[in-house]
Parts: structure tokens; C-alpha cells; sequence
């Protein structure tokens, strides 16, 4: 299963996993966040020899398992990501000198801080987190919008 910014993006951009987490954070349901997707990792590339995941090692090449997007978390831009001093068991991610925690954290316009934010409405709103959920449409149908009500509060997500 890769992960979403490798799955819904074709570059480094991040504007596509900015509206990814919005729908994610204001939709009805428990919001899963998988370990890096607040940075927007992206699957590594992990040649045969690499592969610990052993579905990935037994039905070769037809699925190469699940550790493209097992890489190491990207604390910061250092040898190993942060993650460790020693060689971890899976490669780091080449964007790992920019594309980490410490550089988004700095970057008030990063998928990091957006996350936060968008976690911070879901708290202060309980629209947010128990509202009813009612689709709005519009022409052009390129929009979309919707409303997380509870009694006394209204939120439009568009």
C-alpha cells in the first residue's frame, strides 16, 4: 500500500495533500494519520536485495511488500534522518534533507503546520468531530463543499 503523497502526487508538491488532510481532519469518522504523512513522505524506492517485508520477498516482483513506505520517519535533514546514529534497516528517503520535521516545523506555509492547524480546529469545533455532515452543490460542480452542523454551530468546509 503506498503512501498518499506517493499514491495522489506526481511531484513534490504539496498542495494536493493539503486538501488530502483537510478532508481527512473535517469529514465524519476517526482520522488515521500513518507516521510521515504530515510531512508528505513519500514511498523510497527498494531494490530486491533491500526487502525485509517477507510477502514482498515471496511474491517478487509481482508485489514488492510493504516496505516502500516503511522508510524511516524524517526528523531532520542529519545522515539518518534523526532516526538513528547507526544504519537503519531500510534506506532514508533522498528528500530527507529537506522534506523532514525540523524544516517544516520552521515553515509556517508547510503540510506540517497545516496538519496542526486542521488538528486544533477539530479540537476547538465538535462540529468538527460529532457535527452532521450535509453535502452542498454547486455550478460549477468543480466545488467542494460541506456542512458539519450541530445545534449552535454551523462549519462550511469548502
Amino acid at each position: 500500500m503506498p503512501r498518499s503523497a506517493s499514491r495522489y502526487t506526481h511531484d513534490e508538491g504539496d498542495e494536493r495533500l493539503k486538501v488530502l488532510a483537510m478532508l481527512l481532519l473535517t469529514l465524519r469518522g476517526t482520522p488515521f494519520i500513518y507516521y510521515g504523512e504530515e510531512i508528505g513522505m513519500r514511498d523510497i524506492a527498494v531494490r530486491r536485495s533491500e526487502i525485509k517485508d517477507p510477502v514482498g520477498k515471496r511474491f517478487w516482483p509481482f508485489f514488492k511488500g510493504r516496505d516502500g513506505c516503511r522508510s524511516p520517519m524524517q526528523w531532520d535533514g542529519s545522515l539518518y534522518a534523526g532516526f538513528s546514529n547507526n544504519l537503519p534497516w531500510l534506506p532514508v528517503h533522498p528528500n530527507h534533507t529537506w522534506r523532514n520535521v525540523e524544516s517544516q516545523r520552521a515553515d509556517m506555509n508547510s503540510l506540517f503546520n497545516f496538519y496542526r492547524r486542521l488538528i486544533q480546529l477539530r479540537r476547538e469545533f465538535p462540529a468538527l468531530r460529532k457535527g452532521l455532515f450535509q453535502l452542498l452543490t454547486f455550478d460549477p460542480v468543480s466545488l467542494l463543499a460541506y456542512l458539519r452542523v450541530l445545534p449552535g454551530q454551523t462549519l462550511l468546509i469548502a
